[in-house]
C-alpha cells in the first residue's frame, strides 16, 4: 500500500517542473533565486504536513510483520543514509516525514540561504534516489511527534538519569558523566518515546540504530511488569553479520532487485510469520531461534557468495552489518527473568513508565495467548562504534 500523501508530492515536484524527480533535477533546483523557490513552495501539498494524512494511508502491521521505524536517537542525520542499506533486507521501513516537508522554505524563515539549498539537495536528493521504493510502498513516512504529549517521555528521562555508569559500558554513552548523560536524556528519550508510540499503533516496528538504543530496549522493557502481572523480557531471537554495502542511494535501490536479497527477506517474513503463531504454552525463546536459524540458513549462505563473486557488490562492500531480532516475551507470573539483546540490566526498568506501560499492554493484548508478543529489531555496528558526532554529516556554515 502507498500513502497518498508521498506520491502528491512527487507527483507535485514533477508537475512543477515538468519533468521526473532525480538528483539532476534536484541540483538545478538549488540553483534558482529564492522568489522562484518560494513560489514553488507556495503550491506544496498540504496532505504531507499533516499527520492524519500520513496515517490514513500507513497499514498498520500484521501479526509477523516487520517495518523497522528507521530513528537513530543520537544521530538523527543515520536516518536517511542507513534507511537504503536497511531495505536490503526488510520489506519496507518507516521513516520520519522529513524529505516531504518544505523546511528549506525561504520567505517565511530567511535562514542562511546556503543552508536552505543543502536541505533541498539533502531532502529532496534522497526522495529523488528511494523514488521507486516510495512508489512502490516500501517506503512509508510518519509524523512521530505529532500528538505525543511531553510527558509521555519524562518518564524515560528519569529511567536514564537513574542509571549507573556500567549500565551504559560499550555504548555511545560510556565513559560519560552523570551530568552530561542527563543533558543528552532529553533529545534520546523524546526519540525513543516518539518511536515506541508509533510501534503501540502498529504504524513500525522498533529499531536499535546505536549500541545506546539498544540498551534502552533493555532498561525499558527487561523485567518490567505488564497488566495481568505478567513481566516483559527481552529476549534475542536471531542474530547474524549482514554484508554492508556504501553507495549513492541509487545504487542500493538497485543491488535490492537481487535474487539474493529477495530470498533473503522472504525467508525472514516466513520465519516471523511462523513465530507470531507459536503459543504461549511453548518455550517461546528456544523455539524462535530455531524457527530463524532454519528458515534463513540458506538465503544466508546465498548473501555471502553473492557478495563474494558480483564485482559491483565487492566494489561496494565495506564490512559487515549487525542485524539482530529480539522478542519481547511475557515471563511466567512472579518471576523476572530474561536474556535481553546480549544481556540484561536491570533496576531502572520500573520508572520507564508511560508511554512504555501503553505499548507493552497493547502489544500483550494483541498476542492473545501467543509466546512473543512483539518483535523489535536491531541494526548496527558490532565490531565498536563511532561517537555520533564524528559521524554527523557535515553541514554548510
Amino acid at each position: 500500500m502507498v500513502q497518498a500523501a508521498a506520491i502528491d508530492v512527487i507527483n507535485y515536484v514533477e508537475s512543477y517542473w515538468d519533468e521526473t524527480l532525480t538528483r539532476a533535477l534536484v541540483s538545478r533546483i538549488t540553483a534558482w533565486d529564492d522568489s522562484e523557490l518560494d513560489r514553488f513552495y507556495s503550491g506544496w501539498p498540504a496532505q504531507a504536513s499533516e499527520p492524519s494524512g500520513l496515517w490514513a494511508d500507513l497499514p498498520e502491521l500484521r501479526r509477523g510483520q516487520v517495518r523497522p521505524i528507521v530513528g537513530a536517537a543520537t544521530s538523527p542525520s543515520t536516518e536517511l543514509e542507513l534507511a537504503p542499506l536497511l531495505l536490503l533486507y526488510v520489506e519496507s521501513v518507516l521513516v520520519d516525514a522529513g524529505p516531504l516537508l518544505p523546511t528549506w522554505t525561504l520567505s517565511s524563515t530567511r535562514r542562511h540561504p546556503v543552508k536552505d539549498r543543502w536541505e533541498i539537495l539533502h531532502n529532496l536528493g534522497w526522495l529523488a534516489a528511494m523514488r521507486p521504493l516510495v512508489i512502490d510502498g516500501s517506503v512509508l513516512f510518519t509524523n512521530k511527534v505529532v500528538g505525543l504529549h511531553p510527558s509521555a517521555f519524562v518518564p524515560l528521562m528519569r529511567t536514564i538519569d537513574a542509571t549507573k555508569k556500567a549500565d551504559w559500558k560499550g555504548t555511545e554513552f560510556e565513559g560519560v558523566s552523570k551530568s552530561a548523560r542527563r543533558d543528552q536524556a532529553y533529545m534520546l528519550a523524546s526519540a525513543f518515546a516518539a518511536n515506541v508510540e508509533s510501534a503501540r499503533r502498529r504504524h513500525g516496528t522498533l529499531l536499535a540504530l546505536e549500541a545506546v538504543e539498544e540498551r534502552l530496549y533493555r532498561l525499558s522493557f527487561g523485567n518490567r511488569e505488564s497488566v495481568s502481572a505478567r513481566a516483559s523480557r527481552l529476549a534475542q531471537l536471531g542474530r547474524w553479520s549482514v554484508p554492508a554495502f556504501r553507495g549513492d542511494a541509487s545504487d542500493l535501490v538497485a543491488i535490492r532487485n537481487s535474487d539474493r536479497f529477495a530470498e533473503w527477506r522472504s525467508a525472514l517474513s516466513r520465519g516471523l510469520d511462523e513465530i507470531s503463531k507459536l503459543s504461549d504454552e511453548v518455550d517461546g525463546d528456544t523455539e524462535s531461534r530455531g524457527i530463524l536459524a532454519e528458515e534463513l540458513a540458506a538465503s544466508f549462505r546465498g548473501l555471502e557468495h553473492e557478495t563474494a563473486r558480483s564485482p559491483v557488490l565487492r566494489s561496494l562492500n565495506v564490512g559487515w552489518k549487525g542485524l539482530a531480532v529480539g522478542g519481547v516475551l511475557g515471563a511466567a507470573e512472579g518471576t523476572l527473568t530474561g536474556n535481553a539483546m546480549g544481556g540484561l540490566v536491570t533496576g531502572a526498568a520500573a520508572l520507564a513508565g508511560g508511554v512504555i506501560d501503553g505499548y507493552l499492554q497493547a502489544a500483550q493484548k494483541r498476542a492473545d495467548a501467543k509466546a512473543v508478543w512483539d518483535v523489535v529489531m536491531s541494526f548496527r555496528d558490532w565490531g565498536g562504534f563511532t561517537p555520533p558526532a564524528m559521524r554527523a554529516r557535515s553541514r554548510p556554515e
